[in-house]
């Protein structure tokens, strides 16, 4: 019993990725963008915090980098899928984000 409790343990730490924040100025390059976007009023947090847990417990993400480029907190997420999980992922991502209200403008890229 121990063991197992071990080896789920091992599994799940092996699956999470950590983002990894890169240099400003630095473009975002991945199979998959997420750029949070805004008009003078600081990015959608509330949306940023939920697709960062998503990406840092999913098992689908080999890499992910944050590229920060705004004066108000604007960043992309790149985020390299592993092999034939690029659709899941865009899909479970774009499920996660809001409708456009005007103030923030979240959206997914797929750049395969």
């Amino acid at each position: 019993m121990l063991i197992a409790a071990a080896s789920l343990l091992v599994v799940s730490a092996a699956a999470a990725v950590p983002i990894e924040p890169q240099p400003r100025g630095v473009e975002a390059d991945a199979p998959i963008i997420v750029r949070f976007d805004t008009h003078k009023m600081g990015i959608d947090h509330r949306t940023y915090e939920k697709v960062e847990r998503y990406v840092t417990a999913s098992s689908l993400f080999e890499r992910a980098t944050s590229h920060i480029w705004g004066l108000e907190g604007e960043v992309d997420l790149a985020l390299h899928p592993k092999l034939g999980k690029a659709d899941e992922a865009i899909a479970a991502l774009k499920a996660m984000i809001p409708p456009d209200n005007g103030i923030y403008w979240t959206t997914v890229t797929d750049r395969r």
